[in-house]
């Protein structure tokens, strides 16, 4: 009886270190680790080098590396200089919320990747999500959601 639960101790810890290992692989992390950057940038632009300000209307396109520039330890690249010139004058306008993490993940309490192309601009602010199908949750209880991204966000900070 005692080996059996040996056993299965060893078993289930290899089981948990296998995730762990996984989810680190795929971006997936606890925020209480504080392995994440404050804006998440994969391929070392935000959001994969769309611009930002082109969500806020209605479409977005990707940024140009003509128009780009360094802020918050990382590269944001924009269509257009005026784009650029309005980010410029009021960045905090158009930050993705929650670092561009996926919103859904935040409220769980864990960084994971976005996708720049699942998205929703709710009051002023810019939502990134992983999936349609998470984009969807969210749209069904945008207050609980967020209300739970604001407390472990807030905490990470």
């Amino acid at each position: 009886m005692k080996k059996t639960f040996k056993i299965t101790g060893i078993i289930v810890a290899a089981l948990v270190l296998l995730a762990l290992a996984a989810s680190f692989l795929l971006g997936i992390t606890p925020l209480s680790f504080g392995l994440h950057k404050p804006v998440y940038s994969k391929s070392g632009k935000v959001l994969d080098g769309y611009d930002v300000v082109s969500y806020f209307e209605g479409r977005p396109v990707r940024g140009n590396a003509a128009y780009s520039m360094e802020w918050r330890q990382s590269t944001w690249r924009f269509a257009s200089a005026e784009h650029l010139n309005t980010f410029r004058a009021s960045p905090e306008r158009f930050v993705p919320q929650f670092g561009g993490y996926c919103t859904k993940a935040i409220s769980t309490g864990f960084a994971a990747p976005g996708d720049p192309e699942v998205w929703l601009v709710r009051d002023e602010k810019l939502y990134i999500f992983a999936s349609e199908e998470v984009k969807n949750e969210f749209i069904r209880d945008p207050e609980s959601i967020t209300a739970a991204c604001n407390k472990v966000w807030d905490q990470r900070n």
